[in-house]
């Protein structure tokens, strides 16, 4: 399911990552970026929002978030954000869990 909506919403994995770490490396200061199921459109969105923003306020529902601030990688990246958003995809994402998320979303949108 979250494959076939990434090509469908994005084009390809590829477009996808780099749309969202685009948005990760464009978080200034600290903030985070979103994959967020769109519920009015049906559909997946990249997002970011800087300080504590969330997609929720706009009604999306968040599947995979990326931490970026810095005590999320500092320790280990110092100021090199890039590399952290890279590892992070690399070494991080459980993507079993960001498909249950997707499911849970769209259901949630299917009983409303």
């Amino acid at each position: 399911l979250l494959s076939n909506l990434i090509v469908r919403d994005f084009g390809s994995f590829d477009d996808f990552r780099s749309d969202i770490e685009s948005a990760a490396l464009a978080a200034f200061g600290s903030g985070w970026a979103w994959l967020g199921y769109d519920k009015k459109m049906d559909k997946l969105i990249v997002s970011k929002t800087i300080g504590a923003g969330n997609p929720l306020t706009e009604g999306i529902t968040s599947i995979l978030t990326i931490d970026v601030w810095e005590h999320a990688y500092y320790l280990d990246y110092q100021e090199k954000r890039n590399k952290y958003v890279t590892a992070f995809f690399d070494s991080l994402v459980n993507w079993d869990f960001v498909e249950e998320n997707l499911k849970l979303a769209i259901e949630t949108n299917n009983a409303e």
